[in-house]
């Protein structure tokens, strides 16, 4: 029977679940990608010993995933409940999504996106993050704005393209200035 280092097993489990996500999280930051042998390396494993505790590395990416969106979502969502009307919650919601993404090992966000993973678990994690999508699609419904489907895309672009500015290490100020400015100009134009 294999020693465990904790009080209960319960316990164990939990310590070492945690400490297989904590080296999955390190090898996305470092890499962009990970093994299963990679993180058994980190946490002192053999590669038959971390599928004790998980299926597959599918498993640990959607678990580095599942330990951030929940708190992304819920601050872009009161950033955008806290906002007076549709067109202020648009910019909230791009504003939100900025702020967040310099938050402590924000990285998390480039390397699920670069990682490689099986196509149910890239489509499961993109339903955790179209939840904070529908915030938007959501406002621009309440304004009314025509092709609203087309003007989601296009302010989706543009946070994407202030995300990467953000990751190539401008400062937040100008990027939330610069991509709320541009989102304002675009409802102006659509509105």
């Amino acid at each position: 029977m294999p020693r465990i280092s904790a009080q209960t097993v319960r316990e164990h489990r939990a310590a070492m679940e945690a400490a297989l996500l904590d080296a999955a999280e390190d090898l996305l930051l470092e890499t962009g990608s990970l093994t299963i042998a990679q993180v058994a390396d980190r946490v002192g494993l053999s590669r038959n010993g971390v599928y004790k505790y998980v299926h597959s590395g599918d498993e640990l990416i959607e678990g580095v995933a599942a330990r951030h969106l929940p708190r992304w979502s819920e601050t872009v969502s009161q950033a955008v409940a806290a906002a007076t009307g549709p067109r202020e919650r648009v910019l909230a919601y791009v504003r939100a999504n900025l702020a967040e993404a310099v938050g402590e090992r924000h990285s998390w966000r480039v390397a699920l996106s670069s990682a490689s993973l099986s196509d149910a678990a890239r489509a499961r994690i993109g339903a955790q993050h179209a939840q904070v999508g529908d915030l938007l699609r959501q406002a621009l419904a309440d304004l009314g704005v025509a092709d609203a489907d087309l003007l989601y895309g296009a302010i989706q672009g543009l946070l994407t393209a202030g995300l990467g500015a953000l990751d190539a290490g401008e400062p937040l100020e100008r990027v939330s200035r610069f991509t709320a400015g541009a989102v304002d100009r675009l409802l102006d134009e659509r509105g």
